[in-house]
């Protein structure tokens, strides 16, 4: 049983003897009091305090009562000032703690978390006062991750991903916003860690395509998000291809550089592999490119997003991917005629269609409305009189 409590005092849950996850986010008055009550949770294996802002580092060693206490978020709690990961040192069973926006995550405090060395999921995401050297000394060290989060760490560097590349359980990696990470360092370290099942290089403005021959080795990567790598192209669509047959999401959101050549160079990925594909934004890619997706028989998303150069007849190759679930044509001018074409997609869910102001009822008569459970329409444009 899961249950998400807003504004319920925490006294009220101790009946719910099967209760495993509970989410108290927002619940800024918990204190040491009510996690107390929490004890009388024999199954309780996961537990969110995200924005619990009241709590502070005296009131989280009650959760060494809770036994098989497995996942814990704090974050957003501000509160948690002076050494916090200590006290969750007598947490035994804990394997998943989530930190994100931890303004007191310092280095003066991170070598406690070295403390907790039978995590397994970690996320420090947004932890800014965190220095290269402390993270090193932390994160780095903790052998049994299988999953970290280390989004927009402002002082990730160079080093920081040489320390996370000795973790070799690591299935998942995600590195979004690394900003002092060189394109060197991908190239040298990344392909160290042969289990990634799933990588995010988000943003990070120094990858290129001479950085993703790192992806050679990673023959196990079935997610890869390259959203905002301006300098990817080609090249980097060709390596992924050939090395990670088992791909089933990419994300080149924002990869202008990307462009025809490169889906047709994705093409040569297995044809039953990939479900999902974002390539909103990719101002490089006509119809043309989209004609390559056809071999991708199972793809399941497709978005498309303000691709500019992507025109109304490029929908007729659309119309053959007969397993869409979700859709994303935003942006994209379309006109009545030719979005006839979508009625073919009879497994179609979720069809976006905002800004495309040159369509009128008439074309959206001829969707596939049935099956449909979201259709974001073009918003009128209202002129102030």
């Amino acid at each position: 049983m899961e249950l998400t409590c807003v504004g319920v005092a925490v006294q009220q849950l101790a009946s719910l003897s099967r209760l495993h996850t509970l989410v108290l986010d927002g619940c800024t008055a918990v204190r040491r009091s009510g996690l107390q009550q929490l004890a009388a949770l024999p199954s309780l294996t996961a537990l969110s305090l995200a924005g619990c802002a009241q709590l502070t580092v005296d009131d989280l060693p009650v959760l060494a009562e809770l036994p098989v206490l497995r996942s814990l978020t704090l974050d957003v709690c501000a509160g948690l000032t002076g050494a916090p990961l200590t006290a969750l040192a007598a947490c035994t069973a804990l394997r998943s703690l989530s930190l994100a926006v931890a303004p007191w995550l310092t280095d003066e405090h991170a070598s406690s978390l070295r403390a907790l060395s039978m995590l397994e999921t970690l996320d420090v995401s947004y932890c800014k006062e965190l220095s290269a050297t402390a993270y090193v000394a932390s994160v780095g060290q903790l052998r049994a991750l299988t999953a970290l989060v280390t989004a927009s760490v402002t002082h990730f560097d160079d080093a920081c991903l040489s320390a996370v590349a000795s973790l070799s359980r690591l299935t998942r990696l995600d590195m979004a916003n690394a900003e002092r990470v060189s394109s060197v360092a991908v190239r040298a370290h990344v392909g160290r860690l042969t289990a990634l099942r799933s990588l995010s290089l988000a943003r990070c403005g120094a990858v290129d395509d001479s950085a993703l021959v790192a992806m050679q080795p990673l023959v196990h990567l079935t997610a890869l998000n390259l959203e905002g790598c301006l300098l990817v192209g080609e090249e980097a669509v060709r390596v992924v291809a050939a090395a990670c047959d088992k791909l089933q999401r990419l994300n080149l959101r924002h990869c202008v550089r990307v462009s025809d050549h490169a889906l047709q160079l994705l093409a040569t990925l297995p044809p039953h592999t990939l479900l999902w594909l974002d390539l909103s934004g990719c101002h490089a890619v006509t119809a043309q490119g989209v004609s390559y997706l056809a071999s991708h028989v199972h793809l399941r998303h497709l978005a498309l997003a303000n691709a500019q150069s992507v025109r109304n007849n490029a929908l007729v190759y659309v119309a053959k991917l007969r397993e869409l679930r979700h859709l994303d044509l935003r942006g994209l001018a379309l006109s009545d005629d030719y979005v006839a074409a979508l009625a073919a997609l009879s497994a179609l869910r979720r069809l976006w269609l905002s800004n495309n102001c040159a369509l009128t009822d008439r074309g959206l008569d001829t969707l596939p409305c049935t099956p449909l459970t979201a259709l974001p329409l073009p918003l009128p444009l209202v002129v102030p009189g």
